[in-house]
């Protein structure tokens, strides 16, 4: 689908979407990276991109229905608890399996009146927000909305912006 999309000499603005070293064999004289897309990967034409205004959700539109599983949003939130590292064996569509560090966190509004939302960091970006004690804000930018147990939660990766 992609490709069809897409035209050799033609500039897009492309967010969201991962460089990593190239699949396969290296070929001597080629660039040894590719770019990975996922769902929620955005790619414009130059001409029709426009720098978007960067809006921050409350937590409680979660539950307002106005928000689409595996769309990416940004929140902003107050860390209300931080649990501990935990690894989970995940197995690649091609077989291997691997490890994955994963910690779930609990944010709220600033106003401490709704209910809480869990966000689950993986990776490193995992690491880092352990170091988040409770009571500080944070700002997620590129959040993705996922269902778990019929409610809407968070997911935030490598790609997703902690400040």
């Amino acid at each position: 689908m992609l490709d069809q999309k897409v035209f050799v000499g033609k500039n897009y603005a492309i967010s969201k979407a991962t460089v990593q070293n190239r699949f396969g064999r290296l070929v001597a004289g080629y660039h040894n990276c590719e770019l990975l897309f996922y769902k929620h990967s955005q790619l414009e034409d130059e001409d029709d991109f426009v720098v978007p205004v960067e809006r921050y959700r409350r937590l409680c539109e979660l539950d307002s229905g106005d928000v689409e599983i595996d769309s990416s949003i940004n929140v902003l939130g107050v860390v209300s608890s931080v649990g501990t590292m935990q690894n989970m064996e995940i197995k690649n569509s091609d077989g291997p399996i691997r490890d994955a560090a994963y910690l779930e966190v609990q944010l709220v509004n600033s106003s401490f009146k709704q209910g809480q939302v869990p966000v689950t960091f993986w990776g490193p970006t995992a690491a880092d927000v352990r170091r988040h004690p409770a009571g500080r804000a944070m700002k997620l930018k590129g959040a993705v909305v996922v269902s778990r147990e019929g409610r809407l939660c968070l997911k935030a990766t490598g790609l997703t912006d902690v400040e």
